[in-house]
């Protein structure tokens, strides 16, 4: 990779945690200040309606358990009965050029996430993530747009599939 590119992947890198502040007006919370999720949370517990909990609860279990996952995940299911417990979700379009690397690299901080909000906040934190392919259409996946001295729109036609 030449210095050009290297250069912008540190600029937007760079971009993304220090003009934050031009940005907050975007976001509700600032993910970066430990008070921010205890806004949220005061939030939720203010407005949720927790009759859905027990919807979720038995919807989640029973899929689960039709696809044999494992014992941590149905725990975790479960403590979603209490009210003290909330998640931290994360859910990612499979991709053509990334692969399923980006895919765990967001598991993984949802899982880290997950437990350094748990011990930092005395709550439970359960990490969800879901592979979101069902919330692709061919009209929106057909396209890829590459950047090189400018943005490149590159349309992938199949006829038979469009």
């Amino acid at each position: 990779m030449d210095k050009h590119r290297k250069l912008i992947k540190k600029t937007i890198y760079l971009m993304w945690f220090f003009i934050a502040k031009k940005l907050k007006d975007f976001f509700t919370y600032d993910y970066r200040i430990i008070n921010s999720y205890n806004e949220r949370i005061d939030y939720i517990n203010n407005f949720y309606n927790n009759k859905f909990r027990e919807i979720i609860l038995n919807s989640l279990l029973e899929y689960n358990k039709s696809i044999n996952c494992g014992i941590k995940t149905i725990e975790n299911i479960k403590l979603l009965k209490n009210k003290d417990t909330y998640i931290v979700i994360a859910g990612q379009q499979p991709t053509i050029f990334t692969g399923a690397i980006f895919s765990i690299y967001k598991i993984i901080t949802i899982l880290n996430l997950s437990s350094y909000l748990s011990n930092k906040l005395n709550l439970n934190i359960i990490p969800v993530f879901w592979n979101a392919s069902d919330d692709s259409d061919l009209l929106e996946i057909k396209n890829i747009k590459i950047f090189e001295n400018q943005l490149e729109n590159i349309s992938i036609d199949i006829p038979e599939y469009l």
